[in-house]
C-alpha cells in the first residue's frame, strides 16, 4: 500500500470516528457531571473523547489474540459508549479522570500523562468496581509488572546432553538473566513469545525454553512438550524445593510440571501431549 493510500484510509477512519461519536461526545460534555468541573467546552469534549477511546481500546484488547496479557479477560461491557456513560456516573472515577486530564493538558499534552483506564486488580477483568483512571506511564508500568514480575518456574532443555534444567525465579526477567548466567544461551525477553499464564516459549534446534507462572502451576499441572528429547531433569542450584524424576531408560520430550500445596515443584516424564503447538524460533 502506498503512502498516499495509507493517508486516505487513515483520513476515512478519522472521519468515520468523528461522525459516529461527535454527537455523543458533545452531549455528554454538556451534562452537569462534566460541566461542574468548570473547564472550557473544548476541554470537556476532549476529556470525553479520551475516555471514549480508552473504553473502546479496553474492549478491543480482550478480543485481540495478539495481546495475550488481555485476550479472553472478562469484560462487563461490549459497547464502549455505554461503558463511558457508566464510568462518568461514578463520581470518584470522574474526579480522578478530570484530574488526570488537567495534568495532561497543563503539561502541553505529554503522552506519559494522558489519562487512561487501568485495572485495580490485575487478576480480574474490566468491571466498574475494578477500573480506575491512571496516567499512561503508570498504566504501562503496571502492565509491565503484571506481565514480567510474577514468580515463575523455567525449564530449559538442551539437545547436546538431553538434559532439562529447572529454574525458579521471582520474575521472567530474573529467570532469563539466571538462565543466561548458567547456560550462556544469549537469550533475551524479546526472543520469547507468550505470557506467564499460558507459558513463555522459545524453541530452536539446539535448546528449548519454557517459563510459566508459579501461581498457574498451583491451580493445576501443565504438560509441556519441550520439543527436544530429555533423559535427565536437574535443578538450578538456587532452587531448594524441586522433586525431579529418576533417570529414564528412554528419552521423552514431554514433562509434567506441578506445584503442590507446600510449594514443592514436581517434574515428571509423560508419554505425550495433545494439541500442543510449537512456536519455533527463527
Amino acid at each position: 500500500m502506498t503512502i498516499k493510500k495509507k493517508k486516505t484510509k487513515s483520513n476515512k477512519m478519522a472521519k468515520w470516528w468523528r461522525n459516529l461519536n461527535s454527537r455523543f461526545c458533545n452531549d455528554i460534555a454538556k451534562t452537569q457531571a462534566i460541566t461542574s468541573f468548570e473547564l472550557s467546552e473544548e476541554d470537556n469534549t476532549e476529556l470525553v473523547i479520551l475516555l471514549l477511546k480508552s473504553c473502546r481500546n479496553s474492549i478491543m484488547r480482550t478480543k485481540d489474540k495478539n495481546k495475550p496479557t488481555y485476550y479472553g479477560l472478562p469484560h462487563y461491557f461490549s459497547d464502549y459508549r455505554k461503558m463511558a456513560t457508566a464510568l462518568i456516573k461514578r463520581v470518584d472515577f470522574l474526579e480522578c479522570w478530570v484530574n488526570c486530564y488537567k495534568a495532561y493538558k497543563d503539561s502541553d499534552r505529554r503522552m506519559n500523562l494522558r489519562p487512561t483506564l487501568g485495572r485495580i486488580n490485575h487478576n480480574k477483568g474490566y468491571n466498574l468496581a475494578n477500573i480506575e483512571a491512571q496516567p499512561y506511564s503508570q498504566n504501562t508500568s503496571d502492565r509491565a509488572v503484571e506481565r514480567f514480575s510474577a514468580p515463575c518456574i523455567a525449564v530449559v532443555a538442551t539437545k547436546a546432553d538431553s538434559t532439562a534444567t529447572v529454574f525458579e525465579s521471582p520474575s521472567v526477567v530474573n529467570a532469563i538473566f539466571r538462565i543466561d548466567e548458567v547456560m550462556e544461551l544469549g537469550v533475551t525477553r524479546n526472543m520469547m513469545h507468550g505470557n506467564l499464564n499460558n507459558g513463555i516459549r522459545r524453541v530452536t534446534e539446539n535448546y528449548s525454553m519454557f517459563i510459566i507462572g508459579r501461581e498457574r502451576l498451583m491451580d493445576a499441572p501443565i504438560i509441556v512438550d519441550m520439543g527436544i528429547p530429555v533423559s535427565v531433569v536437574t535443578d538450578d542450584l538456587s532452587v531448594r524445593y524441586v522433586h525431579i524424576p529418576v533417570l529414564q531408560e528412554e528419552t521423552k520430550s514431554c514433562l509434567e510440571l506441578n506445584v503442590d500445596d507446600f510449594g514443592v515443584v514436581y517434574i515428571k516424564f509423560v508419554e505425550s501431549i495433545e494439541n500442543m503447538k510449537e512456536e519455533v524460533a527463527v
